[in-house]
């Protein structure tokens, strides 16, 4: 009775490793796959819907609806790093670093952040940022508040483009960036 108790314990032990493991190459292959700007290629990963969450902010999209995000922040040509990472029951933590043209201009490049990845039947479908650990925000709001301001009087046809999360507006995002840094090279 004994052993059987023994051998019950060892194979949840087991499956629960696998689990965890499992967890771990799955959430490594979805940013890998993100910064590849194929949005095909990490839909296995995704629930049939995700949230984002971050400190008060929280955000549950559809398939669909993650697709306007992702091509938003595709066009910045994020390049993403994990840099540390562990499982426990039915998330992953980990630590990743962040390349992006949006850092760039606002300071804070690389941005590392501490997330949780949690899964639901082997998905995704949340994702928590649970710090920011090296962002300074004083820069980041200066910049980005320099840049919206300029771009209002400077480029009202661009105005609003802060808050266009799609293709569209992160493409108006970048060329605000660009006509900014443009106007700083001239002076």
């Amino acid at each position: 009775m004994i052993k059987n108790h023994k051998i019950l314990i060892i194979l949840i032990i087991f499956f629960i490793s696998c689990k965890q493991s499992d967890y771990i190459r799955i959430t490594e292959n979805y940013f890998n796959d993100y910064a590849k700007k194929k949005y095909e290629y990490i839909i296995p990963y995704l629930s049939d819907s995700i949230s984002i969450v971050d400190g008060d902010y929280k955000k549950t999209y559809s398939l669909e609806e993650f697709h306007q995000y992702y091509q938003w922040d595709s066009v910045f040509n994020p390049e993403i790093k994990i840099l540390e990472i562990s499982s426990s029951e039915n998330n992953v933590l980990l630590t990743i670093s962040t390349y992006s043209k949006r850092f760039e201009f606002l300071g804070n490049n690389p941005m590392i952040t501490k997330q949780k990845v949690f899964y639901k039947e082997n998905r995704i479908y949340e994702i928590e940022i649970l710090e920011s650990v090296n962002v300074d925000w004083n820069v980041w709001v200066n910049k980005r508040d320099s840049l919206v301001e300029w771009i209002n009087v400077e480029h009202p046809d661009l105005e609003g483009f802060i808050y266009d999360m799609t293709k569209t507006g992160g493409e108006k995002y970048l060329k605000a960036i660009s006509l900014f840094d443009s106007r700083e090279q001239e002076e």
